[in-house]
């Protein structure tokens, strides 16, 4: 008789440690997959913002450009112009 009571508690024993393994392997797997969601996530959010940085120092690089792009055609307008006058004013003497 004390020999059923032993493989009764053996059986569930063995029971309570297969339910342990499967909540503790369901359990495993839903904090990979919260972290595994989570570095997405993160990463994405990661990869957006510097590309918002990107955007903005590509904005910024743009304008300076286009400053300096202005400012040459300035100067060769007044370069062109001054070299007009040159030519007038000698022409006439």
């Amino acid at each position: 008789m004390m020999m059923l009571g032993f493989v009764a508690t053996l059986t569930d024993t063995a029971v309570q440690m297969n339910l342990c393994y499967e909540l503790s392997l369901n359990f495993l797997l839903k904090n990979i997959t919260c972290a595994y969601v989570f570095l997405v996530i993160y990463y994405t959010c990661m990869i957006s913002c510097i590309g918002g940085f990107v955007n903005i120092y590509l904005k910024i690089v743009r304008k300076k450009i286009e400053q300096k792009i202005s400012l040459c055609a300035e100067t060769q307008r007044e370069t062109v112009y001054n070299a007009l006058i040159l030519e007038q004013d000698r022409i006439r003497e």
